[in-house]
């Protein structure tokens, strides 16, 4: 599950994990669960979706944003959260709860390298990322990914400059290597690529 707040038809919608002292903040702020949702939901008011932002960065590091990159994280130590899921940015590194659970990243988040885990019962589990454990995040926001951060290290992806046609075109050249290797004459092609090489 990703955070994400959304204002439509006079009232706040919020998803969040589940995290108690997030989710008792929500509730002093006059939210309740929808059951079929599962989503929290506020009166549209300014001071209380100030709050609600405000909770959103204190326990889940969640910012709101569109301007937005791909990362790379790497965990410079072993980062654990108490009966809630690891975040960073509003995304979910880690979530587990229950005894011997199986742990999830959330919604945008791959888990490239090392491992995440968590452990305890019920009412006392913990989520935990390793050290070393790397991971891609998509739509990330910009300006946390260029503050300091003593438990990540941080790194913007550039795009990937290497288009479909570029590929595409490689892999013909690639392919009319084998032909000719084969005895194909191949000369109408060689003349295509060229041209389209001119472009």
């Amino acid at each position: 599950m990703k955070v994400n707040v959304v204002k439509e038809n006079d009232k706040i919608t919020v998803q969040a994990p589940k995290g108690a002292r997030a989710w008792k903040w929500f509730s002093n702020l006059g939210g309740v669960v929808n059951d079929a949702t599962g989503k929290w939901e506020f009166e549209d008011d300014d001071d209380i979706l100030e709050g609600i932002l405000n909770c959103l960065k204190k326990h889940y590091g969640y910012i709101h944003t569109n301007d937005v990159a791909d990362v790379r994280v790497t965990a410079l130590k072993e980062v654990k959260s108490y009966k809630s899921a690891v975040c960073l940015g509003g995304f979910i590194l880690c979530s587990s709860f229950g005894k011997n659970t199986t742990s999830r990243v959330g919604e945008n988040v791959f888990l490239i390298d090392g491992t995440i885990s968590g452990d305890g019962n019920a009412p006392n589990s913990y989520s935990v990322v390793d050290k070393g454990a790397i991971f891609k995040i998509k739509n990330f926001p910009k300006s946390l990914a260029l503050e300091e951060n003593e438990d990540f290290k941080i790194e913007i992806l550039e795009k990937q400059s290497i288009g479909y046609r570029t590929r595409g075109l490689k892999l013909l050249e690639d392919s009319l290597v084998l032909l000719e290797k084969g005895g194909v004459d191949i000369t109408p092609v060689k003349i295509f690529l060229e041209n389209e090489e001119g472009k």
